[in-house]
């Protein structure tokens, strides 16, 4: 029997953690006559939605590798559609900075975020209302808002993945086809989804994941024939090279993943974050990360901890993962408000984690973080949703491991 008492009151301190701090944000901003939301993005001077636009431009000649390009050819596909639409000059260029092209973005987040609340009120318990109020506060958390601001095509990954976690257990076995190419289309867009075939494995439904795979692969390669084949594969790379090296020198402003938490941490401790031998070992620490946590994912049975677990993965392990990526959090967290299971108080420790990395903070203590201000900014809010990340996947980690050496000692005494 579930203790429906707790999970209610795990709901209610979720949503009222929310309104408080989007109250506050608000009253903020009308008290102080500021911009709040300037505390929760990464803007380049006046330059909205920079991620979307640059991509644009990259495929504008639909050369998108001789630009440069880091992302996989499904993605260059769609901004070529976009680019398309870019408005051409009478002498043959393009008129990239026309005050109409400001509906191309408008029109791709509208459809973005109407398919987003169709995946959300799929999978979400709860009446009409809780639904629309649980979308719209999530649709105003601190990581969607710096996702808006940048237009990067994660959000694309995230509507196909929820699409495939969603509908993988549907008793409709057409629907349980899109949503293994859902996972395919996902990681052919942003790669990192891939970990979510783990899920497959741990059901063990291989040929599921066997087709997953074969998805992934067709809408990952197929599409680079459009430009100039496997060689635009090995361009890719190399770009991803380059663009890990760009960012490499540009601190720890606005990452989450490991290596930035981390060295926040231990720099604040007063230690060299960028000593030689600190740099090895955060060369090789989000993979031995990474072979923990699908261990423990293995060990865990609760679909939530489960998901939680690899959205972790996707964003400490990469060499550098922007706060747009914490928008994967929204797939575990439908799982965990809704959840059926008995809550203990590591419930309550992750519920302070998502609260953490979800709620907008407006304040923006500067001289507790300046030495890491080299590069990008480094926001407050930025070093509250990387502890949490941190926090959240450690707990988890750890009772897993735990979780598993149990029944590993059960069948051991069983046999003797």
């Amino acid at each position: 029997m579930a203790n429906k008492k707790n999970v209610d009151c795990i709901k209610i301190a979720f949503y009222a953690s929310m309104v408080i701090a989007l109250l506050y944000l608000i009253i903020f901003g009308i008290v102080t006559n500021e911009a709040p939301y300037k505390f929760l993005i990464y803007s380049y001077g006046n330059t909205m939605n920079v991620d979307f636009w640059m991509c644009v431009q990259d495929n504008l000649t639909m050369q998108p590798y001789v630009n440069n390009s880091s992302y996989p050819a499904l993605a260059c596909l769609f901004f070529g559609f976009f680019a398309k639409q870019i408005p051409v000059e009478a002498d043959g260029g393009f008129n990239f900075s026309a005050p109409v092209n400001d509906i191309l973005f408008l029109a791709y987040m509208l459809v973005a975020i109407s398919a987003f609340i169709n995946l959300l009120n799929s999978a979400k318990a709860g009446n009409g209302f809780e639904k629309a109020f649980f979308g719209t506060i999530v649709l105003l958390s601190a990581p969607f808002i710096y996702m808006f601001e940048r237009g990067n095509i994660i959000f694309v990954a995230l509507l196909f993945l929820m699409a495939f976690v969603f509908g993988k257990d549907s008793k409709n076995k057409y629907v349980r086809e899109l949503s293994y190419m859902c996972l395919g289309i996902a990681a052919a867009l942003k790669i990192y989804p891939a970990v979510f075939g783990l899920l497959l494995i741990k059901d063990k439904n291989y040929k599921a994941a066997i087709r997953s795979t074969l998805y992934g692969i067709a809408f990952f390669v197929i599409p680079f024939f459009a430009y100039n084949g496997i060689a635009d594969i090995y361009r890719m790379y190399a770009d991803i090279k380059v663009a890990e090296n760009q960012f490499a020198g540009t601190g720890v402003g606005g990452k989450v993943n490991l290596s930035a938490t981390i060295s926040v941490i231990i720099g604040l401790l007063g230690i060299d974050y960028m000593a030689p031998i600190i740099q090895r070992i955060f060369v090789v620490l989000p993979y031995i990360y990474m072979i923990i946590a699908v261990i423990a994912c293995m060990f865990h049975k609760s679909k939530w901890k489960i998901s939680t677990l690899l959205v972790s993965m996707i964003i400490l392990v990469p060499s550098f993962s922007f706060v747009y990526t914490l928008i994967f959090f929204i797939i575990p967290l439908v799982s965990f408000l809704d959840t059926s299971e008995k809550r203990t108080w590591i419930d309550w420790a992750c519920l302070l984690c998502f609260i953490a990395i979800m709620i907008p903070i407006v304040h923006n203590p500067t001289e507790l973080l300046k030495n890491f201000q080299a590069g990008f900014d480094y926001l407050f809010s930025t070093f509250i949703q990387g502890i949490a990340v941190l926090a959240i996947s450690v707990i988890l980690v750890i009772e897993g491991l735990i979780y598993g050496a149990s029944n590993m000692k059960v069948k051991i005494k069983s046999r003797k």
